[in-house]
């Protein structure tokens, strides 16, 4: 069976060409030459600009208003590359970070992930990082019965343990008792999980 090729006319230089069907979504140039000599798209608009467009500034601090990493951090694409907005806030008003350091909030009020304010930032190592989050009870992953998947409470635990120590029952039988599985039951009593509860 004959295929029909399709007519198409060049965007740069208007002159008919034609093309196989399954070619038609892709061709917009007759030639390579045209293809060259096709518009260049308009430069973008520099990372500054785009930074300034997403900064509402209050009397403290300077608030993100683009999109954000977990936790409320700003981010936007810089060069092909998500960055924090608070590292590019460092950058554009203190210079270059040093290798392995990260940038920390330090805000009057309160501190506010989505904050850029220079003046509320700070670096430091990510040990101080894991200190500072720790030390203002931000941690990654709740503790215990504070974490959403947590099926039993502090107390339960305790109980589960100190049973297991006395002895004459399974982890089968804990499991049942307070409707949980083996294999979790089996965690807690090797301090696998709930390791804050003594």
């Amino acid at each position: 069976m004959p295929v029909y090729l399709i007519p198409l006319v060049c965007r740069t230089c208007a002159t008919t060409y034609h093309v196989h069907p399954c070619r038609v979504a892709e061709s917009h140039y007759c030639s390579r030459s045209c293809t060259a000599k096709r518009p260049k798209p308009e430069r973008r608009v520099p990372a500054e600009v785009r930074f300034w467009a997403n900064v509402r500034k209050t009397d403290t601090c300077w608030l993100w208003t683009g999109a954000t990493a977990t936790f409320g951090h700003g981010q936007f694409r810089v060069e092909g590359r998500l960055r924090l907005a608070s590292r590019f806030s460092w950058e554009l008003h203190r210079g270059p970070i040093p290798d392995g350091l990260c940038v920390l909030h330090n805000c009057p009020g309160g501190d506010d992930p989505a904050c850029v304010n220079p003046e509320h930032l700070w670096l430091g190592t990510k040990g101080d990082n894991n200190l500072d989050r720790d030390r203002k009870g931000r941690s990654v992953w709740p503790n215990g019965e504070a974490h959403y998947r947590a099926g039993l409470n502090d107390e339960q635990v305790a109980e589960i343990r100190q049973r297991y120590a006395a002895g004459g029952i399974t982890h089968h039988q804990l499991a049942d008792a307070y409707g949980s599985s083996k294999r979790a039951v089996g965690a807690i009593i090797r301090r696998q999980t709930w390791k804050h509860i003594p």
